[in-house]
């Protein structure tokens, strides 16, 4: 995808995008990048399931707690519900959050709260305790969203893919997500941001070098950034990607992102992990 403002064009291209599955499928990074080039020169997805689940059921009006509630929980969550119990409470999450499913609108709900106090009744009162409480008593936000999807169908903005916030914040080839009504969301979503009236174009990115160049930078950083994820990252490589990297990246690991981003300005590169 292409992005013009005034005489100036920006393309894009993402890595490791598989909607709204999060948890099984082929990548543990989302990566989004952008590139201003004349055509003739030419980010640990985890953390995305926590982020939004904790905003959905913890809606407070406080930005501030909850993202700090969802950090924490994505943090100690591993260590406090062991290997097994994290993943379980992120397939449930997952499964609540997700517009499909193979069950009835009540059956995600019912359970993610059998999870979260199955969790409960086992923790020795953690660092995540206090998270854990909050969330068993927002059913009620977790129902409503159900009942929503049921009613009115999957909503414009999936809470689960990270593809149009990222978008937002850079500029796509072709993409079955970027449906007419979403392209023109993400152009409404730009312009009260500063950036001016912009006009938003899917291109074939076989024909566009530029969107070409924006697909090996976008999958580049997938990788450097999924192998510090992962504890096997490369010194040298981290040091490259780390000028491109966005500062509002979704990043829920505190030792990978201190790696990575150094002293990266917001940049034209956004990833999630």
């Amino acid at each position: 995808m292409t992005r013009s403002r005034g005489d100036e064009e920006i393309a894009c291209d993402e890595s490791g995008s598989d909607g709204e599955n999060l948890l099984a499928g082929n990548t543990d990074v989302f990566a989004h990048g952008s590139v201003r080039l004349p055509t003739d020169i030419a980010a640990d997805k985890a953390f995305f399931v926590v982020d939004p689940t904790v905003g959905l059921l913890l809606d407070d009006g406080d930005d501030g707690d909850r993202g700090l509630d969802a950090v924490t929980l994505y943090r100690a969550g591993p260590h406090a519900f062991g290997d097994d119990g994290w993943q379980t409470f992120l397939t449930a999450a997952h499964q609540l959050l997700r517009v499909r499913t193979d069950h009835g609108p009540s059956a995600p709900v019912d359970a993610f709260f059998r999870v979260v106090d199955g969790l409960r009744r086992a923790d020795g009162r953690t660092t995540v305790s206090a998270v854990l409480d909050r969330l068993a008593a927002a059913r009620p936000a977790a129902e409503d969203h159900r009942a929503r999807i049921a009613a009115a169908g999957p909503p414009l903005v999936p809470l689960l893919d990270p593809l149009l916030p990222a978008v937002v914040a850079t500029v796509h080839d072709r993409q079955n997500m970027l449906t007419p009504q979403r392209m023109a969301w993400v152009a409404e979503s730009v312009w009260p941001a500063g950036a001016g009236r912009v006009e938003l174009r899917l291109v074939e990115a076989g024909l566009d070098v530029r969107v070409q160049s924006a697909d090996i930078l976008a999958g580049s950083a997938r990788k450097v950034a999924s192998d510090e994820l992962n504890g096997r990252g490369d010194a040298r490589l981290t040091a490259l990607l780390r000028p491109y990297i966005d500062t509002q990246s979704v990043w829920g690991d505190a030792p990978s992102w201190a790696r990575m981003r150094g002293n990266a300005a917001n940049t034209g590169l956004r990833v999630a992990g």
